[in-house]
């Protein structure tokens, strides 16, 4: 009965090889001593790398609340390399980055009960300097230009992530499900970027409000998937509701426009109205 036992662990990787779901990337060639027990895992040093990049973390015992029986509190640094993040994140494949950044996690996980649910915590910090990003504007980013960006992905059960992201004058908050096939699809998402905070995502898929300096269709539009298999972009991206300063769309470039963005089954609606053009266009 493993209840009625106390075991203490302790073991020295030597280029292991660890993978989650969670992290949907393995951690490779992972060194440092790992001491387990029933309720205690400590590392002082951990070091490996993830995503192309080096990282060093430590793992340490957690203070308990509530019905938590084990909790592991984790903290670390490294380095990730661009061109691997788009995969990594879920990015459609015209969207490319090179380059490398620097980032701080810290992070929680805990187990309710003795075999209950495993929630977890983690929040993942860089200014973004050294990553060149190649995508539609206000995406698009120079590398030596400074973004500071703060992720918080939340784990509250299993098959169920929750994103909040805040990078320069963006914020999002985004909801995912795990497929029966490993893979963590958009379920509902709500993002700005002026500056100003959202709310909680109240409809399927992505919907994008507020003010945008600079949009252009065409951008968009080229995110279309190549393969007629893969997802496409109006499978996850909602209504768009947002003032435009500047905006570029099939040739014409019209100012101080508010605009709304339909994805249907085989076309984009666009509606907008403005000073220099009021009109729909389905494209």
């Amino acid at each position: 009965d493993p209840d009625d036992r106390r075991y203490q662990v302790t073991t020295t990787l030597r280029s292991a090889t660890v993978s989650t779901p969670m992290l949907r990337a393995p951690v490779r060639q992972v060194v440092g001593k790992l001491e387990l027990q029933r309720d205690l895992v400590r590392s002082d040093s951990l070091r490996g790398r993830f995503l192309g990049g080096p990282f060093e973390l430590a793992i340490r015992p957690g203070a308990l609340t509530g019905n938590v029986t084990l909790a592991i509190d984790v903290e670390g640094q490294g380095q990730v390399a661009g061109a691997e993040l788009p995969r990594f994140i879920g990015l459609p494949e015209q969207i490319s980055m090179s380059g490398a950044t620097d980032w701080r996690l810290q992070g929680r996980l805990e187990r309710e009960g003795r075999a209950g649910n495993w929630p977890a915590r983690f929040d993942v910090r860089s200014d973004l300097e050294g990553l060149e990003i190649s995508a539609p504007r206000p995406f698009a980013k120079q590398a030596g230009q400074a973004r500071p960006t703060e992720v918080s992905a939340e784990v509250p059960r299993a098959g169920v992530m929750n994103l909040d992201i805040r990078s320069g004058s963006a914020d999002a908050r985004l909801e995912f499900l795990r497929s029966a096939e490993g893979l963590w699809n958009l379920r509902a998402g709500i993002a700005r970027f002026d500056g100003q905070p959202t709310g909680a995502p109240v409809r399927p898929g992505l919907q994008l409000l507020g003010d945008w300096p600079d949009f252009d269709l065409a951008e968009w539009l080229a995110l279309s998937p190549r393969e007629p298999s893969e997802r496409r972009l109006q499978d996850g991206l909602g209504p768009a509701e947002v003032h435009l300063d500047e905006a570029r769309v099939l040739g014409f470039e019209f100012r101080d426009v508010s605009a709304r963005l339909t994805p249907l089954e085989s076309a984009w609606r666009v509606s907008v109205s403005g000073p220099m053009a009021v009109g729909t266009l389905t494209i």
